[in-house]
């Protein structure tokens, strides 16, 4: 069962069945928000446990929820976590392209 983490201005950030979702438009007004309630989640999960960040419902392309995302992934390698993915939706998979990171959330 999904648990919100963060819900404001149509963008939510749930959590549960081994995915941290984020949907929406969020923007830099959101990022530091988005940012603390999804590193708090993490870690509270078990070292090896498996999740995969899912951006697959964002309708915007930000730099900010990209940074957000880094952080996350970073929070969950020094937490010994298992990232099976990262899914951006088609908007930000373009600006992750553009700006390269593309390689980085592939690489996961």
């Amino acid at each position: 069962m999904a648990e919100s983490l963060f819900s404001r201005d149509g963008i939510e950030l749930t959590a549960g069945d081994g995915r941290l979702y984020i949907a929406g438009a969020p923007d830099f007004d959101h990022a530091a928000d988005l940012r603390n309630e999804g590193v708090e989640y993490l870690k509270t999960l078990e070292q090896g446990s498996r999740l995969t960040l899912d951006a697959e419902g964002v309708t915007n392309a930000s730099s900010a929820t990209l940074s957000v995302l880094l952080e996350w992934l970073r929070t969950a390698n020094a937490a010994s976590l298992e990232v099976a993915g990262v899914m951006l939706s088609p908007t930000l998979r373009g600006l992750a392209t553009v700006t390269a990171l593309d390689e980085v959330f592939d690489s996961v």
